[in-house]
């Protein structure tokens, strides 16, 4: 693995997003006590982001929040405080990232 897990696309699924990754290796891990993943944020039309909840499945991320009931964008550890935890089981941390309301990759470093 030359990276850790990179953005590839995103599928909407009602109230929320399912954030498909590549190079996730053997698999996904949130170094977290209870499994979650921390540092995405939704957001609607409007714009706006709002912190989410995050699970893995599989290579995939499904985010959501109670407060977007719309979501057209994503973001991963992004802001003056990331607080990420998303790496592949390889140990590679997951590379930042924000989509546009059309699901193209605006920034990802």
């Amino acid at each position: 693995m030359y990276s850790g897990p990179r953005y590839e696309s995103i599928h909407i699924e009602r109230s929320r997003l399912r954030v498909t990754f590549t190079n996730v290796g053997t698999g996904l891990l949130a170094r977290d006590k209870d499994g979650y993943a921390h540092g995405f944020a939704l957001a609607s039309a409007d714009g706006k982001f709002v912190w989410a909840q995050a699970q893995m499945d599989g290579a995939n991320v499904i985010v959501s929040s109670d407060a977007v009931q719309a979501p057209v964008a994503v973001r991963y550890d992004r802001g003056n405080t990331p607080d990420g935890n998303l790496f592949n089981n390889e140990g590679l941390y997951a590379v930042p990232f924000r989509t546009g309301a059309a699901s193209r990759v605006i920034d990802a470093r």
